[in-house]
């Protein structure tokens, strides 16, 4: 379990085929399923937020290591650098007062690191080294290269002090970031269950499996947009047409804008998929510019990786790119069509006069509702009738009513 859990602290960094191997052990450990998501939700936020503030996060290093003393192990280059970025550097600190913590530890591990070096090496670091610090690109190749004769255990305490500084500016950031929000709601939906909410607009969502969804309990005042977020899993909404504000969807790699329209948001720590049934959308990742956004058709879906653009739009058959959400969803959809995807759906016949056939309709209908229902519906959405074979009651033609 430890290594598992260590696997989970490092999700982003495993390679393909070690991601794919720890999510099959998560299958066993829901709960530390949770954890991972939201560690991925975590670090998305203090990524955002540190290059916003920190947007080169080794001038932190730089400033640790010359406050602490150590500027003749800076090259001049770095000394430059500092000079220039000193002033966004304090107010990097006074913004997030933890950062000081960060300070403090990175001076202790060089502390540290020394005392090992001086140990194990018998001596001061030479000149790569400090620069290899400086530049706080602390990797194995890197540090082989600078001094190849040099035993594992003489560079590993360089390489943790690389990955506890990276630890350390996540763990303090965390409670500056992400604070809790006491007028929202989290809910959480177990395998195979599927539960719908009504939202504080309005708007409707419906939630598919394993899920965890949070929103508002209030609408915000004046023309604020009304922020919801899927940390994991499916959800279909139904917003409210507004005309004030904008409904917002975000998830750890995506947000999605929208005024009034139903689409299906399906969640994964690394990606999340979005189709729109109707209406329209637009969709990019977290703090893209507008013009790495895309816009949604009804019949289109998009995918947005982590730290990625969403993909361009592609045509899917919206009835069959949602069937996860428990619902059969036509938009113009010709009857001819509707009538093949009933009857796969409930294994029986259903066919359409010639005179109806294009008919197009536009509709949901709970895919748990009995057939008939939903014949009965689509007829009277027509004008039309259903007829049903007596012998073979399993038969079903729809036909224009004279």
């Amino acid at each position: 379990m430890d290594r598992l859990f260590e696997a989970v602290l490092f999700y982003d960094d495993l390679p393909d085929d070690r991601q794919s191997a720890v999510r099959k052990q998560l299958a066993d450990h829901p709960d530390l399923k949770d954890t991972l998501v939201q560690w991925m939700q975590v670090r998305a936020a203090v990524r955002r937020e540190l290059e916003a503030d920190l947007p080169d996060r080794h001038l932190l290093v730089l400033y640790a290591l010359h406050d602490a003393g150590l500027e003749d192990s800076l090259s001049a280059p770095e000394q430059h650098a500092l000079r220039d970025a000193r002033p966004a550097l304090e107010d990097a600190l006074e913004a997030h007062p933890g950062l000081r913590d960060v300070v403090a530890r990175i001076q202790e591990e060089q502390a540290d690191f020394d005392a090992v070096w001086d140990a194990e090496v018998g001596g001061a670091r030479n000149a790569s080294a400090d620069h290899a610090l400086g530049e706080a690109t602390l990797t194995e190749e890197a540090l082989r290269h600078e001094a190849p004769d040099r035993a594992a255990d003489d560079y590993s305490w360089a390489l943790r002090l690389a990955a506890g500084v990276a630890l350390i500016l996540m763990a303090v950031s965390i409670a500056f970031l992400l604070p809790s929000s006491p007028d929202s709601i989290t809910v959480d939906v177990g395998a195979g269950e599927t539960e719908t909410i009504t939202l504080a607009d309005g708007s409707s969502v419906r939630l598919s499996g394993v899920t965890r969804f949070t929103y508002p309990e209030e609408v915000p005042e004046e023309t604020a947009p009304y922020v919801v977020s899927i940390q994991t899993g499916k959800a279909f909404f139904d917003v409210t047409p507004r005309t004030e504000r904008t409904f917002v969807v975000e998830t750890p790699t995506a947000t999605a804008e929208v005024l009034g329209t139903q689409f299906g948001v399906d969640t994964a720590p690394n990606h999340t998929d979005i189709t729109l049934a109707q209406g329209a959308l637009r969709v990019g990742a977290p703090d893209a510019p507008d013009t790495a956004r895309h816009e949604l058709a009804p019949g289109q879906m998009t995918r947005v990786e982590r730290d990625q653009a969403p993909t361009p739009p592609q045509n899917v058959d919206v009835n069959d790119a949602l069937a996860w959400t428990g619902l059969f969803l036509f938009q113009q959809t010709p009857l001819e069509r509707i009538a093949a995807s009933l009857s796969t759906a409930y294994g029986v016949a259903i066919t359409v006069e010639s005179d109806l056939a294009q008919e197009p309709v536009t509709g949901t209908f709970e895919r748990d509702q009995p057939v008939d229902d939903v014949l009965n519906a689509l007829a009277a959405t027509l004008g039309a009738s259903v007829e049903r074979s007596a012998s073979t009651p399993t038969t079903y033609r729809l036909v224009a009513t004279p």
